[in-house]
């Protein structure tokens, strides 16, 4: 009998045990408009604006990379803006107030997209994801992420959608500051073409300016051949000794 009743009642147990154990998040709201998040209750004389529910025993196998992805990109946003990993936690409550997997995830975002990397938020996103897929960051779940960042992107249900996504970096985008464009870079093989060019070009100065003055010594030459007279001589071989003088730098 006893055996019957142990057969029996370990079903009773399974059937009074709830496969899934919730906790909420109360977004409260004081009488001087101050917000506060807690997972109990707000106090009696505190409005209650918003209650986000938060999985605690999750299934094992519902890994939420969603939620990481869009948190990653929330992070990628701050480290574009020239944010250190803490001042990136800062909107959060500070590193003080994330979990450790919140944590390591700013962390390894921030040192992924270091300058020297020429990484941008959509390649950390990508990065970031599949580090999750592989597990590296165990099972994470909406509990493990900022109240205020889930509540940002509609709850738990809708933050693992990357709905929001992408109008959020679009915004983000929009409002950095714009950047002149790069100089275009000028190989050392194109420097000196340029270099030859321009002394070519100096060379066919310095020609037309010599032919200019063989012009003038012929002109000179015909005056003294066709002028006699004694002060006009004596003008045109002044003139000829500066021309011939000026020829000789040619």
């Amino acid at each position: 009998m006893s055996r019957l009743i142990t057969h029996f009642a370990i079903p009773l147990v399974l059937l009074c045990t709830p496969l899934f154990a919730h906790s909420a998040v109360y977004k409260c709201l004081d009488e001087i408009g101050r917000v506060s998040y807690s997972q109990s209750a707000c106090e009696a004389d505190q409005q209650v604006e918003k209650i986000l529910r938060v999985s605690v025993n999750e299934r094992r196998g519902e890994v939420q990379c969603g939620i990481l992805k869009n948190f990653v990109a929330e992070v990628g946003i701050g480290i574009e803006q020239g944010k250190s990993a803490p001042e990136v936690a800062e909107p959060w409550g500070g590193e003080d107030a994330l979990s450790s997997l919140a944590l390591k995830v700013i962390r390894s975002v921030y040192e992924y997209q270091r300058p020297e990397n020429f990484k941008q938020t959509e390649d950390s996103i990508e990065h970031e994801g599949s580090r999750c897929q592989a597990l590296e960051y165990g099972y994470p779940s909406c509990a493990d992420f900022p109240v205020e960042f889930v509540s940002q992107y509609g709850g738990c249900d809708a933050a693992r959608y990357a709905t929001l996504r992408g109008r959020r970096l679009a915004e983000a985008r929009a409002a950095l500051p714009q950047q002149a464009p790069a100089e275009p870079q000028i190989s050392i093989q194109e420097k000196v073409s340029m270099a030859v060019a321009e002394a070519r070009e100096r060379s066919r100065l310095d020609q037309a300016e010599c032919d200019a003055l063989r012009t003038q010594l012929e002109e000179n030459t015909r005056n003294m051949q066709r002028d006699m007279d004694p002060n006009l001589r004596q003008s045109y071989e002044m003139e000829r000794r500066a021309l011939e003088n000026a020829l000789r730098s040619c």
